[in-house]
C-alpha cells in the first residue's frame, strides 16, 4: 500500500497496528479506521460495525442528550480552546470562521483536514526504536461523523456517541466543533515545535522526540484534551456520569506546565493565561465604566 501512494511509509505503522487490534476483538480508533479505508475501502468500516460492542452501545445512547444540547453551538473556541484563542487571537479567528464554514459545509471541513493532513509536522517522522514514527504521535486530532463513529474515546466529549452522525444538525455541529479544534491543535503545534527547532537549530523533525511529545500534551491539555491515564479505554462511559472529565482534568493539568522543561510550552502557557486574565479583566472594566454591569471588584 505504501509503494502504491495510497498511504505514507509512517502510516504503514499504524495500519498495521489497527489491523492488529481489529484481529483481536478491539475496535480501533477513528483515525486508523479512517488510515484503513484509504486501504481496503469503506467496507472495512461496516465489518467493524457488525461486530458491535455492548459498552461503546450503551455509551452512544447515554451521551446522546448531551450531544442534543451542545448542537448549533459553536461554542469550541471560548470553551475547549479559549485559551489559546486568547493568546492569539488572529489564528483563533481564523479557526473560528473555519469551524462557522464547517457548520454548513462538509466539503470545507474535509478541505481543513487535508491541509491538516498535508501539513510539514502530521508528515514529519523520526526513527524511535528503529522504526519511524510522526513527531506529532502525541497530538489528539479528534473525529467527525463515520470516521470517527466506532471510536468514541476519539470524538470529542459534547459528542462522544456514534449515533451522532445519524441527526444533521447534530452532525453538522459536531463537525464544525472538531473542525475548530483540530485546526488550532494543529497550528500550535506546529509553531511551538518550529520555535523549539530554531532554538535547538535543527531540521524539521529532527529535535528529540520528548520535545514534540512535551508540544503534543501542552497543546491537548490547552484545547480540553486532558489525560485520563489508565481510564482511557473507558472514555465514553467515564463522560456519562460526569460532565466531560477531560476537560475538567485539562483545567487542572493546565497551570502545572508552566513548570515544564520545554521553555515553548512555559512561555505559551504563560502568553495565553496572561491573554486570558487581561483580556477578561479589561472586559468587564470596561462594561462596568458604560454602566452596562456592575461588576463585584471585592475578591
Amino acid at each position: 500500500a505504501s509503494q502504491s501512494g495510497i498511504i505514507k511509509g509512517f502510516e504503514l505503522t499504524r495500519a498495521n497496528k489497527a489491523v492488529e487490534k481489529i484481529l483481536n476483538g478491539i475496535v480501533p480508533q477513528g483515525n486508523e479506521l479512517k488510515l484503513l479505508e484509504r486501504i481496503y475501502g469503506p467496507e472495512i468500516s461496516k465489518a467493524v460495525a457488525s461486530h458491535p460492542d455492548i459498552w461503546r452501545n450503551l455509551a452512544s445512547f447515554a451521551n446522546l442528550p448531551r450531544a442534543f444540547k451542545a448542537s448549533i453551538d459553536v461554542s469550541a473556541v471560548l470553551r475547549q480552546a479559549a485559551l489559546p484563542v486568547f493568546g492569539h487571537p488572529i489564528k483563533g479567528a481564523g479557526a473560528a470562521l473555519d469551524g462557522l464554514k464547517a457548520l454548513f459545509s462538509k466539503g470545507h471541513a474535509e478541505f481543513v483536514e487535508e491541509a491538516i493532513r498535508d501539513s510539514t509536522y502530521y508528515n514529519a517522522t523520526k526513527v524511535v526504536n528503529h522504526r519511524p514514527v510522526q513527531v506529532m504521535r502525541n497530538l489528539q486530532l479528534t473525529g467527525w461523523g463515520e470516521n470517527a463513529a466506532f471510536a468514541l474515546g476519539s470524538k470529542e466529549e459534547p459528542f462522544m456517541s456514534a449515533l451522532t452522525r445519524f441527526i444533521p444538525w447534530v452532525r453538522a455541529s459536531e463537525r464544525s466543533y472538531v473542525t475548530v479544534l483540530n485546526k488550532i491543535r494543529m497550528d500550535r503545534f506546529s509553531a511551538l515545535a518550529k520555535a523549539a527547532e530554531k532554538r535547538l537549530k535543527v531540521d524539521v523533525g529532527e529535535a528529540d522526540i520528548t520535545v514534540y511529545d512535551d508540544i503534543a500534551d501542552a497543546v491537548n491539555k490547552l484545547t480540553g484534551r486532558g489525560s485520563l491515564g489508565k481510564a482511557e479505554d473507558w472514555a465514553p462511559v467515564l463522560n456519562t456520569g460526569f460532565f466531560s472529565p477531560r476537560l475538567q482534568l485539562s483545567r487542572l493539568e493546565t497551570p502545572f506546565l508552566t513548570f515544564s522543561k520545554n521553555p515553548e510550552v512555559r512561555k505559551e502557557v504563560l502568553r495565553d493565561f496572561a491573554a486570558f486574565i487581561l483580556t477578561n479583566i479589561g472586559f468587564l472594566t470596561a462594561m462596568k465604566q458604560a454602566g452596562i454591569a456592575d461588576v463585584e471588584l471585592d475578591p
